[in-house]
This record gives C-alpha cells, sequence and structure tokens, in this order.
C-alpha cells in the first residue's frame, strides 16, 4: 500500500523521535535561563520576620517579634548581565537551528524511505512482467516441442 502523505508522517515523526524531544527540552531550559539571566539584573527586595517565645522562668514569660527588609540593587552588573542574556540568546538561538536541522534530517529520511518504497514497487512491476514474459516464453516452447522438429525461416524486407 502507499504510505500516508509526508506531512502527516513528518508529524507522527516528529512526536515520536526521543532526540526531538530532548531538543525541546533544551529549548524551554534554555528560554528560562534567559528569563532568569534578565531577572538577575533587577533589584530584589527580601522580607524576613521572625517570632520568639522565651521564658526567663515559669512564671514570666518574655516574647519578640522582629521583622527587616532587605534590598538588593546590581548598580555595577549591568555589563555582566547583558554578557549573560546574549550568551543565554545564542544558545536558544543555535538549539532553534539544531532541531530545524534534526527535523530537515527527518524530513529527507522519510521522503528517501518513500522513494526506496517507490523503487521497490517499481522493481517488483517490472519483476512481474518478466515472470509473465517468461511464463509466455515457456509455454511457447513446449508448443513448438509437442508439433515437433519443424525449421524456423526468418525472413527480411527490402
Amino acid at each position: 500500500a502507499d504510505p500516508a502523505p509526508t506531512a502527516e508522517l513528518l508529524l507522527q515523526a516528529r512526536e515520536q523521535r526521543p532526540e526531538l524531544e530532548a531538543l525541546r527540552q533544551r529549548l524551554r531550559e534554555a528560554e528560562a535561563g534567559i528569563r532568569l539571566a534578565r531577572a538577575s539584573g533587577q533589584p530584589r527586595i527580601s522580607v524576613e520576620a521572625a517570632y520568639a517565645l522565651q521564658t526567663e522562668t515559669v512564671l514570666t514569660p518574655r516574647s519578640g517579634f522582629a521583622a527587616g527588609v532587605v534590598i538588593t540593587a546590581p548598580l555595577f552588573n549591568k555589563p555582566v548581565t547583558r554578557h549573560t542574556v546574549r550568551e543565554a540568546e545564542e544558545r536558544l538561538a543555535q538549539l532553534r537551528s539544531a532541531l530545524l536541522a534534526q527535523e530537515q534530517g527527518i524530513a529527507l529520511e522519510l521522503e528517501r524511505y518513500r522513494l526506496d518504497m517507490a523503487e521497490a514497487r517499481d522493481r517488483m512491476r517490472l519483476a512481474t512482467a518478466t515472470l509473465a514474459l517468461a511464463e509466455k516464453e515457456l509455454e511457447i516452447t513446449r508448443l513448438r516441442l509437442e508439433r515437433g522438429p519443424a525449421i524456423q525461416l526468418e525472413l527480411q524486407g527490402k
């Protein structure tokens, strides 16, 4: 039977190939890396709170509450942040190129298999025709043998 259309087979192959899924996962990781690199250049605010209950003696408990806010602003890290973001973007572009190359390789592989199948079908048709011709020649040879010896005469016209 003829295989499904190439586009349909390509969709199936993209879903079933583990190396493509691994590349897609690495793409997601690279995108997260870009977001993380961009976030590293932003100011950060941390809030801390604590509550403590202490008893000096059994009769006089003492409690305390503490809170704090920490603000961190990376003032001199802009060049490092830009470099880190650019590096992460380059990695993402490399992974996208690798994914595209893998998908194109799979498409070529599918097309090669389609061509191999078409060639095999053509060889089967040729073999069937050759077999039919051989069977006809066998039948003619049997009929000649049944009629006995005969002189074959070939005439050539001018």
